[in-house]
């Protein structure tokens, strides 16, 4: 048999309901939980600031970055660090960079001494000097794409290059190279205003200066500038001058060549984005010698003159117009 139940008492009171906790309490944990997070988030950015000033600014901390780098890259770059930081500049040696197709680049010694500074916010080499690059530069596989004028050629911020050279720059090709020698180059931007030097660079045929002022804020960027050479043609002393006007778009170059008792001049407007790029070319020589540019050739002294422009609608690039010698 069952027993029989006991009925509760009818004076029994029920269990007190638990209280909740005040919503001032719940409040003040959240934000102690905030304020924690806020501090730990707070620690991490301040480590990694420090640690980015460490490795950009500090000798050791680059040294570590360079070794990282190195290490990283398994072999494909490889150097010697002797000193220096990222941020104000480094002295290398012996840098050989080497990728999977082909391309292999090899300097001696790389000097340099720079500086970010802000208002204005301008990046600024004091010196960059580079010994003997040797430099083999893998084809490219992929198609020829026509080069389009640029949209905008402004910088985001100023830039000063004071002093930048290249003792020597070796291009290799196939068993073909050729020597460029004492490359001295200056330039400045303010962002859009560009000006850029070329003291001096000597090439296998002579040697060239150049000095070019662009405005790269609204096309089509309108230019002004000077080319030199000056060289040996069958061991006579030849100089050609050049100067540049109109726009990137819409070059104007007026010539001077004189040397090996010629005399000539040149007015030549060309298209270097269209797909024709020449406009139109008016070219007057005095005292040509075809033996001094080709030895099999007879001895002369010859007058040129042409003027010439694009023929519309020619397969290919072909001008028409009248010459005379």
């Amino acid at each position: 048999m069952t027993e029989p139940t006991t009925p509760p008492e009818a004076n029994e009171t029920p269990p007190e309901p638990r209280e909740k906790p005040p919503r001032r309490s719940v409040a003040r944990r959240l934000a102690r939980w905030l304020g924690v997070l806020v501090l730990v988030i707070v620690l991490i950015l301040g480590i990694a600031v420090g640690t980015m000033l460490f490795v950009l600014t500090t000798d050791r901390g680059t040294q570590y970055a360079w070794q990282a780098a190195t290490s990283l890259l398994k072999g494909q770059l490889t150097g010697k660090l002797d000193g220096g930081s990222i941020a104000h500049g480094l002295q290398l040696r012996d840098v050989h960079w080497k990728d999977k197709t082909g391309t292999d680049i090899a300097i001696d010694s790389v000097s340099g001494k720079w500086e970010l500074t802000r208002e204005p916010l301008r990046f600024t080499i004091d010196y960059l000097h580079v010994g003997t690059i040797d430099a083999r530069i893998a084809p490219s596989n992929e198609p020829s794409k026509k080069t389009e004028l640029p949209k905008d050629l402004r910088l985001p911020i100023q830039l000063a290059i004071r002093d930048l050279s290249v003792d020597k720059l070796r291009l290799h090709a196939g068993t073909a190279t050729t020597e460029f020698t004492g490359l001295l180059f200056h330039g400045q931007s303010d962002g859009q205003h560009h000006e850029a030097t070329v003291q001096r660079l000597d090439t296998p045929f002579g040697a060239v200066t150049a000095s070019l002022k662009l405005d790269g804020g609204a096309r089509p960027f309108p230019l002004s500038g000077d080319l030199g050479y000056a060289g040996k043609v069958s061991g006579e002393t030849v100089s050609v001058g050049a100067r540049l006007s109109g726009a990137l778009e819409d070059l104007i170059a007026d010539i001077d060549a004189s040397g090996m008792k010629l005399n000539g001049q040149a007015h030549v407007e060309a298209l270097p984005f269209a797909d024709v790029p020449l406009k139109s070319a008016l070219v007057t020589v005095d005292h040509v010698n075809p033996q001094a540019f080709a030895p099999g050739a007879p001895a002369a002294d010859l007058s040129v003159r042409a003027e010439v422009k694009p023929v519309d609608d020619a397969k290919g690039f072909v001008v028409s117009g009248p010459v005379s010698i």
